[in-house]
């Protein structure tokens, strides 16, 4: 039986990843230019999911976390402000 986590688990953790995706620039090395994270992802092949978190500056709504399943259960995606904030959600 799997456990599945409750979408306001995942709505929380989007926004908390929303957030540091928004501020994220990571030195390249010590005396490198800084550059952005754009787009990471996670696979958990134990619960057949996996994260993308993307990132598109141009956007008003800039960061994204889509939710891929393995199974027939489908795909998420709930989208961010640039504050953060949940603008939006969809299911495919």
């Amino acid at each position: 039986m799997r456990n599945y986590v409750p979408a306001k688990d995942l709505t929380s953790v989007g926004m908390t990843i929303a957030r540091r995706l928004l501020e994220a620039t990571m030195a390249i090395k010590p005396n490198g230019r800084i550059c952005e994270i754009r787009e990471q992802v996670i696979e958990d092949p134990v619960s057949g999911l996996t994260l993308q978190f993307v990132f598109v500056p141009e956007s008003p709504a800039p960061a994204r976390l889509r939710i891929h399943d393995n199974q027939s259960h489908g795909n998420r995606e709930i989208i961010f402000d640039r504050t953060g904030a949940e603008v939006g959600a969809s299911a495919k």
